[in-house]
């Protein structure tokens, strides 16, 4: 399963959007959830004020835009990833720097139903499996 959730909001007369993606696959003890953002999220710094500091920012925000989660059998989840993609959000949000309320006041994915998205090739079918040749 691999999903991509796109979320859109005003910043002034600009239209901006941020993708969230989640990458379910089995795993030898079970399964894995792998949620991603990509795209800018709203900002509370500026970085015309103080270059410095948006740049830690930027770096904090980087090592947060990615949650995984593993599991050793099934879960209570509406939808696949569900949990995943709720934590990462909720780990954004605790970023104070970053203003999440701009996209969605609440966490649309606490919800039980799960927001429009499209389904996308599995990456391991799109690129192949590759196997070392010559053992």
């Amino acid at each position: 399963m691999f999903k991509k959730y796109v979320f859109a909001w005003k910043d002034g007369d600009a239209e901006r959007s941020v993708d969230f993606f989640v990458h379910s696959r089995k795993t030898r003890n079970g399964f894995q959830h792998r949620a991603c953002c990509i795209g800018p999220l709203p900002r509370l710094d500026s970085m015309d004020k103080d270059w410095s500091t948006y740049r830690a920012n930027e770096d904090k925000l980087f090592k947060k835009r990615v949650h995984k989660i593993g599991y050793c059998n099934r879960t209570w989840e509406c939808y696949g990833g569900q949990e995943c993609l709720s934590r990462l959000w909720e780990q954004l949000a605790k970023l104070s720097f970053v203003d999440m309320s701009e996209i969605c006041k609440t966490n649309p994915f606490r919800s039980n139903e799960e927001p429009e998205h499209t389904d996308l090739y599995e990456p391991d079918e799109l690129f192949g499996g590759f196997e070392r040749y010559g053992k």
